[in-house]
């Protein structure tokens, strides 16, 4: 197993706290078009349907090249204590909620920043999943989340990307996991990931997927 140690990662304290209750989103419609604005604590309590964005990113094991011939691994990050959904769970490498006026793209690119220090821009990700409709109920954390979001993808390369800085008020820790690591933790569902990464882990070909963006195997 490869882990995060390979690559040292650093910590920072962070500017924000683990949930911005007062933060503003975009209330969206049905048809996924801006409607109103509203605060994700109003977003949450009164099940408004907003946007938010995940991405993958990948990578060959213990090989900062990407060289043909390793096994590709999946950057997950562990989310905070503090988090009031998923607190301490496995997650994608970042799950954002959308900015008012922002798309889901630019808002990606600036979650790999804030929450690990990482340099993406737009034309590095790949979209994987267009925007689909969410609606769950986190009834223990009095949360009613109703989102479109978006997947996307990406080959992570230290040199290009930099290494992790995660922001403690968001992330715990980040390691980097294994398809078939993977494969046997959605075995054990919530107790061990985050519901909405199972949602997309079902949805995708994840072997595929990381085929496609480590190039062939």
């Amino acid at each position: 197993m490869s882990s995060a140690s390979n690559n040292p990662v650093i910590e920072h304290s962070g500017s924000k706290s683990a949930d911005q209750l007062d933060e503003q989103f975009d209330v969206v419609n049905e048809s996924n078009e801006p409607v109103s604005v509203a605060s994700r604590r109003d977003c949450h309590q009164k099940g408004l349907l907003h946007r938010s964005t995940h991405i993958l990113l990948f990578r060959r094991s213990e090989n900062a090249n990407n060289q043909q011939g390793s096994p590709p691994e999946v950057l997950l990050q562990r989310r905070s204590l503090e988090k009031k959904v998923g607190a301490g769970l496995w997650d994608l490498s970042v799950a954002e909620h959308l900015s008012v006026g922002e798309d889901f793209a630019t808002a990606t690119v600036r979650g790999l920043e804030e929450e690990l220090n990482l340099n993406f821009d737009k034309t590095m990700l790949v979209s994987v999943r267009e925007p689909y409709l969410s609606r769950q109920r986190y009834a223990e954390a009095g949360v009613t989340d109703h989102m479109f979001t978006t997947l996307y993808a990406a080959l992570y390369d230290e040199k290009v990307h930099g290494s992790p800085v995660v922001d403690k008020s968001e992330v715990q820790e980040v390691e980097w996991w294994s398809i078939d690591r993977i494969f046997e933790g959605a075995d054990q569902g919530e107790k061990l990931f985050t519901r909405w990464f199972l949602i997309d882990l079902e949805n995708i070909d994840l072997k595929a997927l990381a085929e496609k963006i480590c190039g062939d195997m």
